[in-house]
């Protein structure tokens, strides 16, 4: 009876606190990426042009903001699963198992069982971190496209030529959408 108690109080805790964190919202890719060349191309004047280009890359920054705050959310979300995880982990190799362990009337299997609750949620952290999946991980890929987004921002600012200006367009977007999550490895 114990132990059941124990068990969903483990269970309670983990749906309360991580039952909010959600790192599945992922960022929509956007309808047309491509700048908007027939103006770049066409008899339109210097004007029109760099504002058409202005435009384009305004839509590639915003894209690319939505990208950040993503990778932002999905770190958000990773602490919250692991410290749920260390939690349970704690509770059941630092509370239960002990208390159990104290019961002489105890079963072997119930003491085992917990004592395995906490060395999987052990090895399952271990293993998120070694994969990348940790927040930290997840951090730093976000760090190395804003570090990509402030190099192609200089150069857009640096390039006169429209043409030119619309290929940097399209490295923003690159920039933003080719990125693994790498742990710094």
């Amino acid at each position: 009876m114990f132990y059941r108690g124990c068990m969903r109080l483990a269970v309670t805790f983990i749906a309360l606190y991580c039952g909010g964190a959600n790192a599945g919202s992922e960022v929509p890719f956007p309808a047309n990426p491509l700048p908007n060349l027939s103006i770049l191309t066409g008899t339109a004047t210097a004007d029109e042009k760099k504002a058409a280009v202005h435009k384009d890359m305004g839509e590639a920054l915003s894209f690319c903001r939505g990208i950040l705050n993503h990778y932002e959310r999905k770190a958000n979300a990773t602490n919250y699963w692991l410290l749920g995880i260390a939690v349970v982990g704690t509770i059941a190799g630092g509370v239960i198992v002990p208390a159990l362990s104290a019961k002489a009337t105890i079963s072997k299997s119930a003491v085992a069982a917990w004592g395995g609750l906490s060395g999987i949620a052990n090895a399952t952290q271990s293993s998120l971190s070694s994969s990348g999946l940790d927040s930290s991980s997840i951090l730093l890929t976000r760090e190395k496209i804003a570090d990509a987004v402030g190099t192609v921002i200089k150069e857009f600012q640096a390039e006169n030529d429209p043409i030119k200006r619309s290929d940097l367009v399209l490295k923003m977007y690159s920039v933003c959408i080719a990125n693994d999550i790498t742990g710094g490895k």
